[in-house]
């Protein structure tokens, strides 16, 4: 994984959240580390605590910190339950201001949904007790569907355009690659480029020559033949056989 600031950051708010989960969710976290980005799993584990505050907030966990929650409620957790916290994502004010809110995206309850998928699947397929056995078997998360978001037209447009030139940006930026760009790098960086470009030059002028005398080989070959092939009708005009 890349070693960014943004990484670092993340990293460090995966070390403060994991003092305050239950083991299970560190031991899944720890099992995804190297498959997964720091990114990538802060925001599972904020979609987890966010789920397992709703489990006291609605009384289905008993407990008063989310860390003390045993893995047998998430085992009984009804289907009726797990859809109702499908609900609360879907229909939740989510502040956007102080005096502002919105809906959840489609999307973001989507990616939610799939976080708890996997995470279910990882507690009962992919772990193991003392005896040799899953966590539990019971997985009420495969009975909860996600659903595809469709992209309008207009939506699709939207997105797009942020990603194509527009008006004369083309040629702007063609005028920035030929005159500027080579101006901006740092010494090493061009000496690097002109490295890479001289390799490429040698290995497409390499296979040019290639093709030329494949062509060249090719046409002598077919001249030959040519040849050969109307000696052979030449002869065989005048010879006893073609008037028989």
């Amino acid at each position: 994984m890349a070693n960014t600031r943004q990484h670092q950051v993340h990293e460090q708010k995966l070390e403060q959240l994991v003092k305050s989960i239950p083991f299970y969710i560190v031991e899944y976290v720890d099992n995804k580390l190297d498959i997964r980005s720091s990114s990538t799993l802060l925001n599972y584990i904020l979609d987890y605590k966010l789920f397992l505050e709703w489990l006291i907030a609605e009384g289905i966990a008993e407990q008063e910190h989310i860390k003390d929650i045993p893995l047998s409620v998430l085992e009984k957790l009804k289907l009726i339950e797990a859809q109702s916290f499908i609900k609360f994502l879907e229909r939740r004010n989510i502040p956007i201001n102080k005096k502002e809110t919105k809906k959840a995206e489609k999307v973001s309850v989507n990616r939610k949904i799939s976080a708890l998928r996997s995470f279910f699947k990882y507690l009962t397929t992919q772990t193991e007790n003392d005896d040799g056995e899953p966590y539990f078997y019971r997985n009420v998360m495969l009975k909860i569907e996600v659903n595809k978001v469709k992209e309008t037209l207009g939506a699709r447009a939207s997105r797009i355009s942020t990603k194509i030139f527009h008006n004369n940006e083309d040629a702007r930026f063609l005028e920035f690659v030929k005159h500027d760009y080579e101006k901006e790098l740092p010494e090493k960086s061009r000496k690097l480029i002109y490295f890479i470009f001289y390799k490429a030059m040698n290995t497409l002028n390499s296979i040019y020559k290639y093709q030329l005398s494949y062509r060249l080989a090719s046409k002598t070959l077919n001249v030959l033949a040519n040849r050969e092939l109307n000696l052979f009708r030449s002869w065989f005009l005048h010879s006893p056989l073609s008037n028989r």
